[in-house]
């Protein structure tokens, strides 16, 4: 495109030189007006006396303008004579090739046209409705994430292709539009040029090109100026990306480098965006979960006080984590599953994307503390490099001993320290996980607080409710239909316990006992899970209180 660009350029500058004057050589040099010619007045005789006297000023005045009239009106015809003699031979010998000329540049600047629409409506079709990746292609991308069991049904959506230049112009690459405005500019140009280079005489007048002359310049300035403000704003994005703030500022009298008051106030005034994650659980954790759960899990008094999905949360989190949900906030895990660093509640991690949003979150909208620790220096640094060397970087903190992944004493540290620092972000990132389990509660007439403690439960282990089975002809959701519908008319207990029974049996054999006794548990509102005895009213879950 930049190439094409520059050789039309070329191009209409060399029209451009070629058609500043109509060449005016072939024909005749307009007549002169006659030199006044002295009159040859007789000598004075003794009988004419010779004049003494000059006429008045005014008389003198009056002859010359008189002359210069003449002159001026003799000019004049002889110009028209001219324009005449020119009007005769371009109707003779150009015209017809003229009026050629423009029917064919109209016919190419139409054609012009229907080129550039259609190839934005194709744009439009091909990145809009195919995300660039062809209809055959999107389709089976679409398919295979319609087939697939590990997506939630109210995630699919979210998974499917998108657009990646929606937030361009049209949703088109960038400088589509631009180029072909440019170009369409630059031809019309040229264009325009090429018929005047045999346009009539009465066309060809002094200065008939400085609009050309400008056009030419506002594109060359549309253009490239557009393509300079591209540039810089690349250059701010990589500086931002090296750590390099507007509102950074250095202590005279600490020596430290940071963000300048007014830009801390203005830190925490603002309101960090919600993260919408999906972290990955697994039932082999390098927690050591049996028969070590804590016994008292509501040692924190607050808990009775809070909101049901926190309550949840934490059920889920004593789950995961074998901890309270105040000291799970901080917990990590090492390598064990390929993921590099598992952080937080719900265990998100490095290999899936879904921790680096909440950390960043922090490095960006949280406090400046983490400016005097060298370990979150150089976290917030690794979180800016690609996510493989953010995984290499990973095995570097943590050492494998058995079957266990073991990360250094002082990142445990730091992560803890992290986690009380990033609570809230973490909270937010369970808001998409709950919203689709109120959706399966509301698929089955549940309302009670335990249910939706069920189905969060079910979203974070397990992913999807409803998953098939191709092989073994086995579809959870007709599953719990039939079983609802042959109970007649079930409890919401007996409802949530057909729900835990379908949706282990389709969990790999070897977690099915565990997945049980998890859903089990709480649909029935106490059991033993990992060897522990377990009460949901630890929690303040109750099957008696509505979660809405």
């Amino acid at each position: 495109m930049k190439r094409l660009i520059f050789v039309l350029m070329i191009c209409q500058g060399i029209l451009f030189a070629q058609s500043g004057e109509l060449n005016l050589d072939d024909f005749e040099a307009p007549p002169q007006p006659a030199a006044e010619q002295p009159q040859n007045n007789p000598p004075a005789t003794s009988s004419q006396p010779a004049a003494t006297e000059e006429p008045p000023a005014d008389v003198r005045e009056s002859a010359e303008n008189d002359t210069i009239g003449a002159r001026d009106t003799a000019l004049a015809a002889a110009a028209e004579e001219d324009r005449k003699r020119l009007w005769e031979i371009w109707e003779t010998d150009h015209r017809p090739s003229y009026e050629m000329r423009i029917r064919l540049i109209i016919w190419v600047m139409f054609l012009w046209l229907l080129l550039a629409v259609g190839l934005i409506l194709y744009g439009l079709y091909r990145f809009h409705f195919t995300a660039g990746l062809g209809r055959e292609r999107y389709n089976r991308l679409v398919k295979l994430i319609d087939e697939s069991d590990d997506i939630p049904i109210g995630e699919k959506s979210l998974h499917y292709p998108q657009n990646p230049h929606e937030d361009q112009t049209f949703g088109l690459p960038r400088g589509t539009v631009r180029g072909l405005l440019t170009l369409t500019l630059l031809f019309a140009n040229c264009s325009l040029l090429y018929v005047m280079a045999f346009s009539p005489p009465a066309i060809a007048i002094e200065g008939r090109t400085e609009y050309i002359k400008t056009a030419f310049l506002m594109m060359i300035a549309f253009y490239f100026g557009s393509k300079a403000v591209d540039t810089l704003k690349a250059r701010e994005k990589t500086r931002r990306k090296l750590g390099v703030r507007e509102d950074a500022y250095y202590d005279g009298e600490t020596g430290a480098a940071g963000a300048s008051p007014d830009a801390k106030k203005k830190a925490a005034a603002k309101k960090a965006p919600p993260v919408e994650l999906r972290p990955t659980t697994h039932p082999e954790r390098d927690f050591d979960h049996t028969a070590k759960m804590i016994d008292n899990v509501t040692s924190d008094s607050g808990l009775k006080k809070r909101p049901v999905r926190e309550k949840c949360l934490a059920l889920t989190t004593y789950f995961e984590t074998g901890k309270r949900i105040e000291d799970a906030y901080g917990i990590t895990a090492g390598n064990f599953d390929g993921m590099g660093i598992s952080f937080g509640c719900l265990q998100w991690n490095l290999g899936q994307g879904t921790l680096q949003p909440i950390l960043n979150n922090y490095f960006e909208f949280g406090d400046d503390e983490w400016r005097n620790d060298p370990l979150m220096k150089q976290l917030h640094q690794i979180l800016q490099s690609p996510k493989s060397s953010q995984l290499d970087w990973a095995n570097t903190i943590q050492e494998k001993r058995g079957n266990k992944h073991v990360i250094f004493p002082e990142w445990v540290e730091t992560f803890k320290k992290l986690g009380e620092k990033t609570s809230s972000w973490q909270l937010n990132a369970t808001k998409k996980r709950f919203d689709i389990a109120e959706g399966w509660c509301r698929d089955w007439g549940l309302t009670s607080e335990r249910a939706l403690s069920l189905m969060f439960d079910i979203n974070v282990q397990n992913g999807n409710l409803y998953k098939k089975i191709r092989s073994r002809n086995i579809d959870v959701r007709k599953s719990i239909e039939q079983r609802i519908i042959n109970a007649g008319s079930p409890s919401e207990e007996q409802k949530m316990i057909i729900i835990a029974e379908e949706r282990a049996k389709v969990s790999l054999p070897r977690w099915q006992k565990v997945v049980l006794d998890r859903k089990l548990t709480i649909a029935k509102g106490k059991g033993k899970v990992y060897g522990t005895m377990l009460n949901l009213d630890d929690f303040d879950l109750s099957i008696d209180r509505d979660f809405a």
